[in-house]
């Protein structure tokens, strides 16, 4: 069973009521995301609040609107947020993000997400896990218009992603005029197949968008490469 709680360097993760628990998917978005000043921030699913609290903590002058429309996430952000030492700057709230897109009025320069992918297979049999994990409520074709109606004109979007749902994203963002900035394919091993590609997109088109590639683990099991940790240094406890 997964501990109720996660412990980083300046912070404390509570995970107790929200479905999906502290992940590398997630460490890895908030620790990679480019951030610049000043920022306005929207994060879409926030479960815990650990990417918000991650992009607070990289910068002093962003503001963050933390949104998930699942009671346990929300009850879970609210209690890291406000527990961690950088509650004055985010702001959790329970939407939908296919609703809140038309209530709201702010125009964000950064959107981030950790989004729902899988759409095939079984679904989990928790309502809140399913909603977490499969893109049931948030589909990327959604996720894109609703994000393009909320990005300031020189706004970005981040994901984290697997490679072949990126590669749908891809297309789709084209479509609505968000073009790929730049990219960090993610490979568990050296020897194993890329899991997970971070995404930055943006109203601009690049011909060639900066890539970048990331090993975790380079010497076996926990032993972790040092691009990671370089990455990660200012979060994790042994790092």
């Amino acid at each position: 069973m997964a501990n109720n709680w996660f412990q980083f360097k300046e912070f404390k993760i509570v995970q107790s009521n929200t479905a999906m628990k502290v992940g590398t998917d997630g460490v890895l978005l908030g620790a990679w995301t480019p951030l610049k000043t000043p920022l306005r921030i929207l994060d879409v699913g926030t479960g815990t609040g650990l990417i918000a609290i991650m992009l607070a903590q990289r910068n002093s002058n962003v503001h963050i609107d933390a949104i998930d429309i699942d009671n346990g996430a929300v009850a879970d952000a609210h209690t890291n947020v406000m527990s961690s030492p950088w509650s004055d700057r985010i702001n959790v709230l329970r939407a939908d993000f296919n609703t809140y897109v038309d209530s709201c009025d702010e125009k964000y320069d950064l959107i981030v997400s950790n989004p729902p992918f899988f759409e095939n297979g079984n679904q989990a049999p928790d309502k809140s896990r399913a909603l977490a994990r499969h893109s049931i409520g948030l589909s990327p074709e959604q996720l894109l218009v609703n994000a393009c109606r909320l990005l300031h004109k020189e706004g970005c979007l981040a994901l984290v992603l697997p490679p072949d749902v990126h590669d749908k994203y891809l297309e789709l963002a084209n479509r609505s005029g968000l073009y790929q900035q730049s990219t960090m394919t993610i490979y568990p091993t050296p020897q194993k197949p890329a899991v997970r590609i971070l995404s930055l997109w943006g109203w601009r088109f690049i011909k060639q968008p900066k890539a970048q590639s990331l090993v975790i683990e380079s010497g076996g099991r926990h032993v972790y490469s040092e691009d990671y940790k370089i990455l990660t240094k200012d979060f994790y406890l042994n790092f």
